[in-house]
């Protein structure tokens, strides 16, 4: 039996295949998360980002596990997007989330 990744054996033209196949599935998952973008987020660059996600996802692939190529593709898109926004972003994470802290109590308070 062998435990060869099928998914890191495939040829070029298989490759290009299967990205043709996925490729609409980045435009769909950087449509959704454009709802949670602020604003001035370029979506093409989200969307190269997500192709490589698509990509890593093709070497990464483990077709022994029980989990369909879509599924763990979108995951491995997801991840590369997230990745690419926080790249872009200045502000660290940490005071992003407590601003967000903060304006939320803002509200609530607001709205008393």
């Amino acid at each position: 039996m062998s435990t060869a990744n099928p998914y890191t054996e495939l040829t070029q033209q298989t490759r290009e295949d299967l990205v043709l196949e996925h490729a609409p599935q980045i435009k769909r998952i950087v449509t959704r998360m454009a709802a949670r973008f602020p604003p001035g987020v370029d979506q093409e660059e989200l969307y190269q980002a997500g192709m490589m996600g698509l990509l890593d996802a093709l070497e990464k692939f483990d077709a022994t596990k029980e989990v369909q190529f879509k599924t763990y593709a979108e995951f491995r898109i997801k991840g590369a997007i997230l990745d690419e926004l926080r790249e872009m972003d200045w502000v660290p994470r940490s005071v992003r989330a407590a601003s967000n802290e903060w304006e939320g109590a803002w509200r609530e308070k607001a709205s008393e």
